[in-house]
């Protein structure tokens, strides 16, 4: 695998609330960095498929989108 090298910039706050996730879960500021990563890119694909779902079937019901809420809430 190869791997590619970035430099961040957070806020102090930031920082230590994402360096205080990593040690909670055992794992590296990297790896936890990774994740969320993987994690945001899911979420943004989920979200072009439910756009163009709803361009082409229309919004989703009220009902619908509350009991998805209810499933996995925010």
């Amino acid at each position: 695998m190869t791997v590619a090298k970035f430099s961040v910039s957070f806020s102090s706050d930031l920082a230590e609330e994402v360096a205080n996730a990593a040690d909670r879960q055992q794992n590296s500021v990297s790896g936890w960095l990774a994740d969320a990563a993987n994690i945001k890119l899911k979420l943004t694909g989920a979200e072009q498929l439910l756009a163009e779902w709803e361009a082409d079937h229309g919004l989703l019901p009220a009902a619908d989108l509350a009991a998805v809420e209810e499933l996995w809430p925010a």
